[in-house]
């Protein structure tokens, strides 16, 4: 469950939808989405649109490339796709 306040890693951001609805929805979460390089400008633009530059983060990296301190995340998610 996410909860207000809580810190979010979407490993699998695609266009950012998921990240921008958990920001949508709960106003004190900060989400970190990991999409890849063809998607960035677009959910740039998203998170613009939305005045979510402080809580929503772009990372542009592969998956098995990131380094984050050991519970920097209340909640890692994974939608698949297919």
């Amino acid at each position: 469950n996410i909860f207000d306040g809580c810190a979010v890693l979407d490993l699998n951001g695609g266009l950012g939808g998921l990240a921008l609805h958990i920001c949508e929805t709960f106003p004190k979460c900060v989400v970190h989405c990991v999409v890849k390089s063809i998607h960035v400008e677009f959910v740039e633009k998203m998170r613009k649109e939305k005045g979510f530059e402080k809580r929503l983060i772009i990372v542009q990296e592969c998956v098995d490339d990131l380094e984050f301190k050991e519970s920097s995340f209340d909640r890692v998610l994974e939608c698949p796709r297919g």
